[in-house]
């Protein structure tokens, strides 16, 4: 994403106030100082703000998921992973099925921090999500070279519809042709 989501409902909870006004918003603290200014942009509120980021990442850890009312516990265990390694494979499919050439150009130049490739450079097996997009299907022919043998052998039947009323009132009608007589 090109940025980050603020949930309104996490900040309530910790004491903040939100207040939208027109195409502004602000956030104050709990002791109403402006915290943060914001301007609404295609339906969203953009915040001024800068983001800290660290080399690792924090993930919760909750004993317990809280009830309504329950105090939500502020405990983060966090994790050192500088880096994310997998197979040729496992980077095409986690890569929305990117060429397996392009990864390997990602890795290579470095383009994504800590992305690494392990276990072989090449695909293991045909990607079978990537043939099927790749399939293009069979052309439905305007003519046909044979005719049923018998009249009421075959028959080919459309509706049309529905269209501006017609002088009796109809909105709809139906063709039904032989394929032996037309």
């Amino acid at each position: 994403m090109g940025g980050n989501l603020l949930s309104v409902s996490h900040l309530a909870r910790r004491g903040a106030e939100m207040r939208f006004k027109g195409e502004g918003c602000s956030i104050l603290d709990r002791h109403a100082d402006v915290m943060c200014l914001g301007q609404l942009r295609n339906n969203l509120y953009l915040m001024d703000m800068d983001v800290e980021t660290e080399e690792h990442a924090k993930i919760a850890v909750i004993p317990y998921f809280p009830s309504e009312g329950d105090e939500i516990p502020d405990a983060a265990l966090a994790a050192y992973a500088k880096s994310s390694d997998a197979d040729l494979t496992t980077w095409h499919r986690r890569l929305a099925h990117l060429n397996a050439d392009t990864v390997k150009l990602m890795v290579s130049k470095n383009m994504v921090n800590g992305m690494e490739i392990i276990r072989g450079t090449s695909l293991i097996t045909p990607c079978e999500p990537c043939i099927k997009g790749k399939q293009t299907r069979a052309e439905i022919k305007k003519s046909t070279e044979t005719r049923a043998d018998i009249t009421l052998g075959c028959i080919f039947s459309d509706i049309c519809g529905k269209i501006k009323e017609s002088y009796e009132g109809y909105e709809y009608f139906v063709t039904w042709v032989d394929n032996k007589s037309h």
